[in-house]
């Protein structure tokens, strides 16, 4: 067997284990192998479900250390979710005018193709360049592209939704990229040519996900990230009961 795959499957067993047997292993696995006993993809397959069988033996006896870092875990989740609340969102509405058979892309014999070529112009640079000095807060262009969410809604209506730390951001945020689409797509720069679009329903309001909601969702991904830890820290270390096989 190949030198470097066999260390790859040592490394594979705990360290308390590798350190104690592994050289003892290593040299009978390749014994078995030049007396032709086994065949080099069967020692894989042994090494591969030993160091298994053995992870999890260490992690069996490690329990309580997992669950002492997964409810960490927890905890650290629910408190983060309770110190940065989810975001606010806002939505603007924007009417535009049904696309006629000339107006749809080459090749294009469906509507939603048309407000699909919507999306991807409210969504582009120039209107969201031209959108900047006018959200709140200032940020770059690449924020403001994360923050904002283009949809079609109908044939006839696009929605901008921007997020925002507080109502009134939000709100700021998506007028400013609606109207920027809007003076756009009205506008000779329009790939699209001009097009008729109207502010159909401005942003007024802001909405999140209700905190209750989010506590629990943000502290399970929390608990689930503690166990993993846990569970590498433990086959990392080799942590296993005295009462093991490992300690014997």
């Amino acid at each position: 067997m190949n030198r470097h795959l066999l260390r790859v499957l040592l490394a594979l067993y705990p360290r308390a284990w590798r350190d104690r047997y592994g050289d003892e292993l290593a040299g009978l696995t390749e014994d078995l192998i030049s007396a032709g006993r086994i065949r080099p993809l069967s020692a894989v397959v042994n090494l591969a479900g030993g160091a298994a069988l053995e992870c999890g033996r260490v992690l069996a006896a490690s329990r309580r250390v997992i669950g002492g870092i997964a409810v960490a875990g927890l905890v650290a989740g629910i408190a983060f979710a309770a110190r940065h609340p989810p975001p606010l969102t806002s939505t603007a509405l924007v009417v535009v005018a049904q696309a006629a058979q000339s107006d749809l892309p080459p090749g294009a014999t469906d509507p939603d193709a048309y407000m699909a070529t919507q999306i991807m112009i409210a969504s582009s640079d120039p209107v969201l360049l031209n959108a900047l000095p006018h959200v709140r807060p200032a940020m770059p262009l690449n924020e403001l592209r994360h923050n904002v969410q283009i949809r079609s809604l109908t044939p006839s209506i696009v929605s901008v939704s921007a997020k925002g730390e507080n109502a009134a951001d939000a709100e700021a945020t998506a007028n400013a990229t609606a109207d920027s689409y809007i003076a756009y797509v009205s506008s000779s720069l329009s790939p699209a040519g001009r097009i008729a679009a109207k502010m159909l329903e401005p942003a007024t309001s802001a909405t999140a996900r209700p905190l209750p909601a989010s506590l629990p969702i943000t502290g399970g991904f929390g608990a689930l990230y503690g166990s993993m830890v846990g569970a590498a820290v433990a086959l990392a270390f080799g942590w296993a009961d005295r009462r093991s096989r490992i300690s014997r």
